[in-house]
């Protein structure tokens, strides 16, 4: 009888586990590298068109929930790469809910609720991290270079103001009024930083100077020492360089409650003058001749305002302008005036090697160097020749000096010139 034939399907020799193990890996390798395959396809159609709302595969309906879900995580991908340039464009918040609606429409795989749900919440996340993480825009680099651009303008405008005659430059900005506002812009982003307002104290002195006046006890002994005022209103002030006008804008609003008269209650009229009028407050004129009659005002105040290389006009113009028992206000930085030098040129502190004044390295007697002056004591003694003395000064703020002065019964020196190093400001 003859052996019965081999069956063809099955295999000769019967596979071991190696070989079932080797066979599956082999499958898998397969299977992935098949959705890899797919995967580079799909991105590929994707970046080509990323607004192209058609399915990059004709058999998309018929793929598996893992499939659909790796296809999705895919798109998210691709859609918040693009997306980022156009964030960094046009902002965060609008590029995050142009992201989630685009998310939206451009699922083709969203063909049951919960596919719709889950690219609905995926797009919410896009949105939610592109709106936490502010990016770098180009509005705010231009806003950056545009601040620059504005305090080299400043810096600038102040060096010019600084030393310039006051009559060339109210011809400038009465030109060019724009200069004015570009100067006062910068020059508000650099006292922002100051822990007191200059504006702010001479204002609450001034105010103070009404509860003396009108209370008459020890306070208004002490100001009477300074220039004794009349005990009835208005206080007649003078602001140098008002700027935009805010100390009058501030005593203006200011009311005397032991002012008996209702019609006065404010006790305070304000002339203020400046190279251009920024309010209706303000009198645009040259400095050093203000259209005031002679012998009106009770205070003439010079709130960093001493600017140009004909000072001594301004103060000359306030005795012309202030009355007998009137008084000058003067706040200017520190910088200016309290440095020291002297009269020779020679070096304040001239010391041997031996680091004793006064001796050579010879050991011999020599001649003591000479005694320096403040720049603040010459600007005093300028002051004297003027006509007023100084019967305050008040060094508390370590920004700015307040300096009061009143006429020393000097008829004022139209000769004299003086003149004090301009104030530079940090860049900032």
């Amino acid at each position: 009888m003859a052996p019965p034939q081999a069956n063809s399907q099955q295999s000769a020799f019967p596979q071991t586990s190696s070989s079932r193990k080797r066979t599956k890996r082999d499958e898998k390798i397969e299977r992935s590298k098949k959705r890899k395959l797919e995967r580079t396809k799909t991105t590929a159609a994707l970046t080509a068109a990323p607004h192209n709302t058609a399915t990059p595969d004709d058999n998309a309906s018929e793929w598996s929930k893992s499939k659909k879900k790796r296809m999705r995580a895919n798109k998210a991908k691709i859609v918040k790469r693009n997306d980022n340039g156009a964030s960094r464009e046009h902002g965060g918040g609008e590029a995050a809910v142009d992201v989630a609606t685009r998310t939206q429409q451009r699922s083709p795989m969203a063909t049951s609720k919960n596919d719709q749900r889950d690219n609905s919440l995926h797009a919410d996340s896009i949105a939610n991290t592109m709106t936490k993480q502010p990016l770098t825009t180009a509005s705010s680099t231009l806003s950056k270079y545009q601040a620059r651009l504005q305090g080299s303008r400043f810096r600038v405008l102040n060096e010019q103001l600084y030393t310039m005659h006051s009559k060339q430059a109210y011809a400038q900005f009465s030109t060019n009024p724009q200069l004015f506002q570009d100067y006062h812009a910068g020059f508000a982003s650099q006292v922002e930083h100051w822990p007191v307002q200059p504006v702010v104290v001479v204002a609450d002195e001034l105010k103070r100077l009404v509860v003396d006046v009108a209370g008459g006890g020890e306070t208004a002994s002490k100001n009477n020492s300074r220039g004794a005022f009349r005990k009835q209103f208005p206080i007649v002030i003078a602001d140098f360089g008002c700027g935009k006008a805010e100390l009058a804008q501030d005593l203006l609003k200011f009311k005397s409650s032991s002012s008996k008269d209702a019609a006065a209650a404010c006790p305070f009229q304000v002339h203020s003058f400046d190279l251009v009028a920024s309010s209706s407050l303000v009198t645009p004129c040259d400095m050093s001749k203000t259209p005031l009659d002679v012998g009106i005002v009770d205070v003439a105040v010079f709130c960093l305002s001493l600017m140009g290389n004909n000072l001594a006009d301004f103060i000359r113009e306030a005795h012309r302008v202030l009355k007998p028992s009137g008084i000058v206000k003067i706040v200017e930085v520190r910088s200016r005036f309290e440095t020291t030098g002297d009269e020779s040129g020679a070096a304040p502190d001239a010391r041997s090697k031996k680091g004793k004044p006064g001796r050579n390295h010879n050991n011999e007697n020599t001649a003591p160097p000479p005694k320096p002056i403040s720049e603040l004591k010459r600007f005093l003694n300028a002051l004297d020749q003027l006509g007023f003395e100084c019967v305050n000064l008040d060094r508390s703020n370590k920004m700015f000096f307040v300096l009061d002065l009143r006429k020393n019964g000097k008829h004022p020196d139209m000769s004299l010139e003086f003149t004090a190093k301009p104030c530079i400001y940090k860049r900032r």
